[in-house]
């Protein structure tokens, strides 16, 4: 990978197979042939990360393309352009509106996007409910990228579970009520403290649906990510605030539905949720990682 590249960061537009108009930021070297697709956590922005700005600043040095992206998900509510000319209409989506599996549709836009720009080895990289969005699309569409960078892949289902406690039956309870009458009715904010539809709530906290169920660390076999043959980074902060178990032991159960012998996992010291104060360390072990896995594909 040549460092001695000159480096072009702008702000880009894609479409979605659905017609929604979604930004990023892409940060490239002069033809660069491996590339990094970033996806956001729930209620974030690709403009807002810390992280990938570190990312996007150490992978571009390296030679790799680095496209982080706005999804439908962004923010808790806002608003998105749909279609062109006449047909030109706004929509309110957000992480609080969204629904999950809608997600194939933006990061394959973005895969589109990357492969346009001449890449041609694409790697995802997610954070939070990024890394589940971005585990269900290789699930949905195998043989579209190199690999999945997991950034604090944690157990959305049973962090709701334990953050409400006894208050989590009837929340599930009452979303199902409410959804069934209106898909786009709003669960009461006391039970998560923002606005969301029932519906975006009982994607994380119903195990009938894929958000639930993809790194439900409680089941016996993560289905979603056992099928993947590409290679998995996942990588966990020791300070992870999140978890609802150690965090060793979710690297181990991810590292036991891995079937990729490239696959790795690590820990870093330190790091939280977020990565806050260790996204320089945290990118120079996807890099190194990645050029391992090129190494070795060659």
């Amino acid at each position: 990978m040549d460092m001695r590249n000159s480096i072009d960061v702008k702000l880009v537009e894609f479409k979605t197979s659905d017609g929604l108009t979604l930004s990023g930021l892409l940060s490239a070297p002069k033809r660069p042939t491996v590339g990094v697709i970033h996806v956001h956590g729930i209620f974030s922005s690709f403009y807002r990360s810390r992280l990938a700005k570190s990312f996007a600043n150490d992978f571009t040095k390296k030679g790799v393309a680095f496209l982080n992206i706005e999804t439908r998900g962004s923010s808790t509510m806002m608003g998105f352009a749909k279609g062109s000319g006449s047909r030109l209409r706004y929509v309110n989506l957000g992480g609080g509106v969204e629904k999950f599996e809608d997600c194939v549709k933006d990061i394959d836009a973005a895969v589109r996007f990357m492969k346009r720009q001449g890449v041609r080895r694409v790697y995802l990289e997610g954070i939070s409910t990024g890394a589940q969005k971005i585990t269900y699309y290789a699930w949905k569409h195998p043989g579209k990228v190199r690999g999945i960078i997991l950034l604090g892949a944690v157990d959305d289902y049973n962090l709701r579970r334990k953050e409400l406690g006894r208050k989590f039956g009837s929340a599930v309870a009452l979303a199902r009520a409410i959804s069934k009458k209106d898909p786009a009715g709003l669960l009461p904010s006391s039970y998560i403290g923002v606005h969301l539809t029932a519906r975006r709530f009982l994607s994380f906290a119903d195990p009938k649906n894929p958000e639930a169920r993809l790194f439900n660390y409680d089941r016996p076999r993560l289905s979603e990510l056992a099928s993947l043959r590409i290679p998995v980074l996942s990588i966990f902060g020791s300070r992870e605030q999140h978890a609802t178990r150690p965090v060793r032991e979710m690297n181990e159960i991810i590292a036991r539905n891995c079937s990729s012998r490239l696959s790795r996992q690590l820990l870093i010291k330190g790091a939280n949720h977020s990565f806050h104060g260790k996204a320089e360390e945290a990118g120079l072990s996807i890099l190194g990682w990645i050029t391992y896995v090129e190494g070795e594909k060659r």
